[in-house]
């Protein structure tokens, strides 16, 4: 998509990544063990659907436009994720199960959740009617799916408290707004401002995750309670 105005581009970068294990350990580690040894952190699950046989697209880049004396950014409309699964493969669809947002090194844009845009350089931003975290340094933050924007529009990817079914051959469509200062700009190329991480799992029957989401290096997610560093016990 081009534009004759394309005054100040943000690029999305959406990468995805498979969610579908539950956390199943032995047994808590002891003290000494958690320091001698590395933290890698096996989880396995039982599932009648192969996970493998999940498949589906994401745009990997989408460019937005900030033009002069315009509040609203220029957006692409036809941004979403596709189930390219077979169904029977994969019979209840998939969904969405997290989602999280980083702001990139040598970006210039800076999220905001406020309502009025202050700077220049701020913008709010909602993918799926979803406000993105308030982002001003590099780094990774988790998305809140219940911190919508004020448009009025429903969670894109939550459906009475479940991840929103996508079917085989179908597409979650992802409108993404964005608002920045009204104010005069000057001709910029496009610059990768910010990546979006997506968690898909298979659903079940009952429209339930297969394996919950993978749980990395969350030690609580993994099963293995908290550690408190105080008393160098898990709690």
């Amino acid at each position: 998509m081009t534009y004759k105005k394309k005054l100040l581009s943000a690029v999305l970068a959406a990468t995805t990544v498979m969610g579908l294990a539950v956390p199943a350990m032995a047994a808590d580690p002891t003290a000494n063990e958690i320091e001698a040894n590395a933290d890698t952190t096996i989880a396995i699950f039982n599932t009648t659907v192969d996970p493998t046989n999940v498949s589906f697209e994401v745009p990997l880049y989408v460019t937005l436009a900030a033009v002069t004396n315009k509040p609203d950014v220029v957006v692409p409309d036809n941004y979403g994720i596709t189930n390219t699964s077979n169904g029977g493969d994969v019979p209840n669809g998939i969904g969405v199960t997290a989602m999280s947002f980083s702001k990139l090194t040598g970006s210039t844009f800076n999220t905001t959740q406020d309502s009025t845009v202050a700077s220049l350089t701020d913008i709010r931003l909602s993918i799926g009617n979803v406000l993105m975290p308030v982002m001003n340094a590099p780094g990774t933050k988790a998305v809140d799916f219940t911190k919508k924007d004020n448009t009025g529009g429903e969670v894109a990817f939550i459906t009475r408290n479940k991840p929103t079914k996508i079917d085989a051959g179908k597409t979650l469509e992802l409108p993404i707004k964005g608002l920045v200062q009204n104010a005069a700009r000057s001709d910029e190329n496009a610059v990768a401002q910010f990546k979006v991480t997506y968690v898909i799992s298979a659903l079940n029957a009952a429209g339930d995750p297969i394996g919950a989401i993978y749980a990395g290096n969350d030690s609580e997610a993994a099963g293995l309670g908290k550690w408190n560093d105080m008393t160098a016990t898990w709690e």
